[in-house]
């Protein structure tokens, strides 16, 4: 499964090159020119450290990284949060320009082989490992497949509870990562499947909390912006100002700001 995620990537990167996966087809809707030098992008709503709301403001690094990828191009960033399974759909309508959180790597897991998706992707912007969350004394599940016909607390909707499927797993569902924590706690399921800077991230917020990660993926996956297949023109503009960011350590200063460690490179 994690081997498939990395080779459709790559696939699809080599096919069309890194700023522009797409299909002949065409869809309704507006580009960001059209509203006016407005970016749109779709967030998922409770994602935290990427994207979620902190004393009534919305923030994370996905949106921190957006806020400075408009910058950069000249345009102002708008945000639209909702389920994260609502993405990959709102972009088909036009009603945002791009997406971040983990939409790629969803999308490209039900990518057929050899199949070109019908979206632009941007050069990456941050990688991640997969990881497998479990009460602390757990000591039962030791790879990705031993969570074959366990219960798993999953967020409704994302790329981890399709990971979780394909592996075997009976889901439990949740709105959030604090919730599928609460429910492993409580043995409402074996265990719970994320990122790792998500569980680091909640480590740190509840330190004494008794879970451990018992599998991490070794390959970094990485991640990028989808655009709606309208939008060639933003996608380079984009591709620009991403590459641009890289350079000068932009993405470095936010990834430090929010996890103490650098996740916009793979060379780590």
């Amino acid at each position: 499964m994690k081997k498939k995620i990395m080779k459709a990537f790559i696939s699809c990167m080599i096919i069309v090159g890194i700023s522009g996966c797409k299909s002949a087809n065409s869809n309704a809707g507006k580009s960001a020119s059209d509203r006016g030098s407005t970016i749109v992008f779709g967030m998922a709503k409770s994602n935290a450290p990427y994207s979620y709301y902190k004393n009534g403001k919305l923030t994370g690094y996905d949106i921190e990284a957006a806020r400075a990828i408009a910058k950069k191009m000249g345009y102002k960033a708008k945000f639209k949060v909702m389920n994260s399974a609502l993405l990959t759909k709102a972009l088909d309508q036009g009603e945002i320009d791009a997406t971040g959180n983990q939409q790629v790597v969803e999308y490209l897991l039900n990518t057929k082989k050899d199949e070109k998706p019908p979206y632009w992707f941007t050069p990456e912007y941050k990688f991640s490992r997969l990881v497998v969350v479990a009460r602390s004394s757990n000591t039962s599940i030791k790879h990705f497949d031993d969570m074959r016909n366990l219960k798993m607390a999953m967020t409704t909707g994302d790329f981890f509870e399709q990971s979780v499927l394909s592996d075997g797993g009976i889901i439990v569902p949740c709105k959030d990562f604090d919730e599928c924590v609460d429910k492993v706690l409580n043995n409402q399921a074996v265990g719970t499947m994320n990122d790792l800077q998500t569980y680091q991230y909640y480590h740190n917020k509840y330190p004494g909390k008794k879970v451990k990660p018992v599998v991490i993926s070794a390959s970094l996956f990485p991640m990028t912006f989808m655009l709606s297949q309208e939008n060639e023109d933003l996608s380079n503009k984009m591709t620009s100002a991403i590459n641009s960011l890289q350079s000068n350590g932009t993405f470095t200063k936010i990834s430090m700001k929010y996890f103490h460690q650098d996740i916009s490179r793979k060379d780590r």
